[in-house]
């Protein structure tokens, strides 16, 4: 999520613009909990797999595949560190959905006098839906498709597609990666495509009833 932290700076904050975003990062959560609503089919298997409380601690480098040098940006963005938490809701499948809510704050800085970002200053939250697979005992695997916007300073948005994988170390405990691509629309509609890898953690309870 992070990847795109020394790119914010380049739009314009605009309130109904932001209030738009904030309606449209709304609709993918709403779709999913009509998609709850509606009951299991009756061939469905008797089995259901409880729901599990999900929560990611990594730091992650993102790499700019485009980069503007009028803001003296470096081909590798700031650092920044990530916190994910989430639901994968119950069902009869290994393979689940789930609701997210992310935050990341960049840890370095960049641009030195020409556009400067200073560390930690930059913070954004970005509303997921999950997917959530349950390889093996040792093994589990989560994606998640977000639509990430800036607290801090001017508002800008964007989109985010990763997916991470966690050996656990202990029933509820293991090491997670992480490799995400984002895309944002900075200032005068540029299209500013990253790529990121993260390195953490991975807490994972089980809800059992």
């Amino acid at each position: 999520m992070g990847s795109t932290l020394g790119l914010l700076r380049e739009t314009k904050a605009k309130g109904r613009a932001g209030a738009a975003w904030l309606g449209l990062s709304l609709c993918p959560i709403a779709a999913l909990l009509a998609a709850l609503l509606v009951p299991a089919s009756a061939g469905a298997q008797e089995r259901v797999m409880p729901g599990r409380t999900l929560a990611t601690l990594s730091v992650g480098a993102p790499l700019r595949l485009t980069r503007n040098v009028d803001f003296a940006q470096d081909d590798v963005a700031p650092l920044y560190g990530d916190i994910l938490l989430g639901y994968a809701f119950a069902g009869p499948l290994r393979l689940r959905h789930g609701l997210g809510l992310g935050v990341s704050l960049n840890l370095s800085a960049e641009g030195g006098y020409v556009e400067p970002v200073g560390a930690a200053s930059q913070l954004l939250v970005m509303p997921s839906y999950l997917l959530f697979y349950d390889a093996s005992l040792d093994v589990v695997a989560l994606g998640h498709v977000g639509l990430p916007f800036l607290l801090t300073g001017d508002f800008s948005a964007g989109v985010e597609l990763a997916a991470g994988l966690a050996y656990k170390l202990t029933a509820g405990l293991g090491l997670y990666g992480e490799l995400g691509a984002d895309l944002f629309v900075g200032a005068e509609s540029q299209v500013h495509p990253t790529v990121s890898a993260e390195l953490g953690l991975l807490i994972d309870y089980e809800m059992l009833p």
